[in-house]
């Protein structure tokens, strides 16, 4: 992968997996720094990045003002072009800048699309596991409702036989009855 973060990323890349090994790289990157004494720390961020600049850009004036002092020999024109071409890079980098500007609202506005692709997904998986789960416990309270209705009916027939076997003993006690009469 490369350094530029703007960069499009093409293919099946898993940007999530990127997300945890971005985390991961901050995660070492601040272990690291805490175990650093404060003067082997240095500048960081933003501020070194403004010190650099205005570096160069005091560099740059230093050399134009020996140009203008000195006049143009052959050493100092080298010197001259090359202070030149830096402060032309400068100015290049502004542009820079006003681009890497939009790219990065550009790449914001991905990630957000890409943070509530996935918010809703994970929504509608979270419902998917309830309706599931409701799903499994009326299916649940079927079977047993099933099997109370198969117990019932057995109770029921046992009954029935049972009621049959009474009424036959009870004709046969009738019909012995009516003989010895």
């Amino acid at each position: 992968m490369t350094d530029n973060p703007f960069v499009t990323l093409k293919g099946d890349v898993d940007v999530f997996c990127l997300r945890e090994e971005d985390k991961f790289r901050r995660k070492k990157a601040r272990e690291e720094s805490r175990m650093m004494k404060v003067w082997e720390k240095g500048k960081s961020g933003k501020m070194e990045q403004r010190t650099r600049a205005s570096r160069l850009k005091n560099l740059l004036q230093e050399g134009s003002e020996k140009e203008e002092a000195i006049g143009e020999g052959n050493e100092l024109g080298v010197q001259a072009t090359m202070i030149r071409r830096l402060h032309n890079s400068l100015e290049v980098g502004k542009h820079d800048i006003a681009t890497e500007k939009v790219a990065m609202a550009d790449f914001i506005s991905q990630k957000r699309e890409m943070f509530l692709v996935q918010m809703s997904l994970d929504t509608k998986q979270e419902e998917i596991r309830k309706l599931e789960e409701r799903t499994q416990l009326k299916e649940e309270a079927l079977e047993k409702s099933e099997k109370m209705l198969e117990e019932d009916a057995i109770r029921f027939d046992t009954f029935l036989k049972e009621n049959d076997k009474k009424a036959q003993d009870a004709m046969r006690m009738a019909e012995k009855a009516t003989k010895k009469k």
